[in-house]
This record gives structure tokens, sequence and C-alpha cells, in this order.
């Protein structure tokens, strides 16, 4: 069966407005930046994810999971943090999305920065099933204990059967390569690494170059 011919009008229609996204996406999250202020004193909120759970247990973390259909990254990161810890979308402020990250593993990571209000962690409700402990790091500690940070390189493994004849070159290609770097932040025997601590780097050297720290 012939397929149909298309018109500039079809994807006119097709294309008419979509949010880009990014593409061979194999999963879609997003993750709660939360700022806390006790006593004038700004902090950021972390979870210490349970060591029952299959994917990455006993890892500092930020509120977070998969956004589930219909949903925006702000509402599912909103969601999260109630099944999460049981903070109300009433006590979170929105003050802006982040960079979007994407793993090499292909996961799409919508970083949702916001204001805790009314905080207290005797009011928090943390669902054991996932959370094991909370914890807050005071924001002045993480501006001025910069991270280690480990860089690893990233190289295309390609086989020796890879078809380079068909491509045009049948000596071989010289394939681009990358890297990817780890920050790892200590305080008070947490561990805040990956892409934890790369949302954390991020944000610090956005507020940096805004000349706002």
């Amino acid at each position: 069966m012939m397929k149909k011919q298309l018109t500039v009008n079809d994807f006119r229609k097709a294309l008419q407005g979509r949010i880009p996204g990014i593409q061979e996406s194999r999963g879609v999250f997003a993750i709660l930046v939360p700022l806390v202020e006790l006593d004038g004193v700004l902090h950021l909120l972390f979870e210490f994810r349970a060591s029952t759970l299959r994917p990455q247990p006993s890892e500092v973390c930020f509120p977070g999971g998969r956004i589930e259909s219909g949903e925006t990254p702000v509402e599912a990161a909103i969601r999260e943090t109630w099944e999460e810890i049981g903070i109300p979308a009433k006590n979170i402020e929105v003050i802006a999305p982040l960079d979007i990250i994407q793993e090499f593993s292909g996961r799409e990571i919508h970083p949702i920065l916001a204001h805790i209000k009314n905080y207290t962690h005797e009011s928090l409700k943390i669902n054991k099933d996932e959370v094991e402990e909370v914890f807050l790091v005071p924001l002045s500690f993480l501006q001025e204990h910069a991270p280690y940070l480990y860089t690893s390189p990233l190289v295309m493994e390609v086989g020796d059967d890879f078809p380079y004849e068909k491509i045009g070159f049948p000596e071989g290609y010289r394939w681009r390569r990358g890297s990817v770097e780890v920050p790892i932040y200590e305080y008070e025997g947490h561990k805040i690494w990956g892409l934890t601590a790369r949302t954390v780097r991020w944000l610090l050297n956005y507020m940096e170059r805004a000349d706002c720290l």
C-alpha cells in the first residue's frame, strides 16, 4: 500500500501549537527543588530514599517521579511531593522551572524550583515505603563548599559489524566523544550526588551568573 503523499499543510496541522520535547526520551520525570526558610536562613530540602526501593535505594534525592498522562511537570512535582512527604499543594509556591536534564539513559528530568511555606518538620507525613528521612541543608553551606567534581568520558561503542560502507566511510568513522560531570556534595554524613547534585550546582551557578550571590 502506498503511503499518503504529505503536503506542507499536513505538517502545519500536525505540528501547530505543539510544545517541543526531547527526541527519543525514554521516560519523563519531574522533581521539586524545595527551598525552605527557617529563622531567616534559607535551606534546600532533600530526601533519603528507602533502602527497600528497587531503583536507587538509600540515595539522596529531591521529591519527584514519573509524569503521568495529562500532567504538567509542575503538577507531577507537586503531586509526588504530597505522596512522598505530605506537603500539601497550598504550601508549595512554584518559583520557576529549571533547565531540563536528559540523562544518557534516555530519562528526561524536569526540575521545578519552589518555596515551601509554613514548613515544620513535625508536619511532614513521610511515606516510609519510599522515604527513610528528610533533611535540610543550609544554602550557604552549599555555596561555600564546592562539590568534588568527577568527569567521566562518554564514548560511542560501535561494533565491528557497523555498516560503514553504507554511510560512505568504508575505512571507519571518527565518532564524536563527550563527557559527563558528576558533582558530589557531603553534608553531615549525607552524600548528595548524581542528578540531584547536578541540579544544585546548576542552580547555584545560575544564581551567581545572575549576580544574585
